[in-house]
């Protein structure tokens, strides 16, 4: 899994051990643009996985340290891989890696790569990564429209009955489920108002039947038979 320790130093003077892993791409697709690679949260599984894994091998290769380090050791040396929380919570990958110099031209960028784990620098403080860039092909197609300008807060919204046609008639576009609420909403308060009516009929008749009881009432005088006989009429009808 690991080839030949390689001893080099980095610009700042730092010496380490440049060791070269033999492991296929993660298999991922992730977006790398001008900025780098672009942060993705379903993959972040994939190189806690192969950092566990590589860990485990290298603290098994007796053969590479003159002094063999165990596990938990290598695990407290290296930060880790993948993508890391930066201030404000921003998600970007971890500044603890090296990336090689992409084989495929600038003019390719924003496009879909694989990642794949190369060597590991190992100095006395730290493991970094060094990951290699496998471009898979252009991300997917943006929508471009041209969209227009949303209206003033004060407007109110109305429903579209104006909508322009190849020199057809116009078109009214309606919420089918909102009008069925409407309608249904509507024949509610009109079965509440009839409700209401007959009650307030009923409790009319019974009043008038409480006075004529009480009272006596000459021919001349008015007794309520306009309002009483409509409700024999409804009555039969």
């Amino acid at each position: 899994m690991f080839g030949t320790p390689v001893r080099a130093s980095n610009p700042a003077g730092e010496v380490f051990f440049q060791v070269e892993v033999n492991v296929s791409p993660l298999g991922v697709e992730l977006l790398y643009d001008k900025t780098g690679i672009v942060y993705a949260k379903d993959v972040q599984p994939r190189f806690r996985t192969l950092q566990s894994l590589v860990l485990s091998e290298l603290a098994k290769e007796k053969g590479l340290f003159k002094n063999p380090p165990t596990l938990s050791a290598l695990e407290a040396m290296t930060p880790n891989w993948g993508f890391v929380q930066q201030a404000y919570g921003v998600m970007t990958f971890t500044p603890h890696a090296r990336i090689e110099t992409p084989t495929f031209p600038e003019s390719k960028v924003p496009c879909l790569v694989d990642i794949q784990l190369k060597s590991l620098e190992i100095s006395r403080s730290t493991i970094r990564p060094v990951w290699k860039l496998h471009y898979l092909g252009q991300p997917p197609s943006e929508i471009d429209f041209e969209w227009a300008p949303p209206k003033p807060a004060g407007d109110e919204l109305e429903e579209v009955s104006d909508v322009p046609t190849a020199g057809g008639p116009v078109v009214t576009l309606a919420d089918p489920a909102r009008l069925a609420k409407e309608k249904a909403e509507a024949k509610e308060r009109i079965r509440m108002a009839f409700e209401a009516a007959k009650t307030a009929r009923t409790t009319a008749e019974q009043m008038a039947a409480e006075f004529y009881d009480r009272y006596d009432l000459s021919d001349s005088e008015s007794a309520f038979t306009e309002w009483l006989s409509d409700s024999d009429e409804e009555d039969d009808s």
